[in-house]
């Protein structure tokens, strides 16, 4: 099973008064990993508990560019997230490299088309630096998944 730590499972639940109080310990390492290679950030964004996420922004130490152990980033993670946040997304695309690429070649703008999320999409490629012409290790773009998957008003956003 996964050994977590109280931060991140406080971050899980949502939980951001108990957050706040690890936080103000000083020996707390905010971005320790579980055996995923998640921290209590990439819990936060994943849960979409929105409290909990800004309280662990909020802290000098947060790194949001750390990658768990399938190369995704805590950005990558809000994309699929069962409940997202606007505010959320726009805070970690202003921090993150939108061009970081997983274990799989994929970057946020890959599993944003394949998703057919078309908010997000027109998010990420309001970035100047956004390479659309990355390829995965299949080499496949994203204007490929976007289209496999029927997604007709992203094919459209990539061209």
């Amino acid at each position: 099973g996964r050994e977590n730590t109280p931060l991140y499972l406080a971050a899980l639940k949502g939980h951001a008064d108990v957050v706040q109080q690890l936080l103000a310990h000083t020996a707390i390492d905010v971005n320790f990993p579980d055996e995923e290679g998640e921290t209590a950030l990439f819990a936060a964004v994943r849960a979409g508990n929105e409290v909990a996420f800004w309280k662990l922004t909020a802290h000098s130490g947060i790194n949001p560019h750390l990658r768990n152990k399938k190369g995704k980033t805590v950005l990558m993670t809000a994309i699929v997230a069962k409940q997202q946040s606007a505010e959320i997304l726009q805070w970690l695309l202003d921090q993150c490299d939108v061009n970081l690429q997983d274990n799989e070649g994929e970057t946020a703008l890959f599993i944003a088309a394949r998703t057919g999320n078309e908010r997000i999409v027109q998010q990420l490629l309001a970035y100047d630096t956004i390479d659309v012409n990355l390829t995965n290790v299949k080499g496949e773009t994203c204007l490929t998944l976007a289209a496999r998957n029927g997604h007709v008003k992203v094919v459209r956003q990539l061209l």
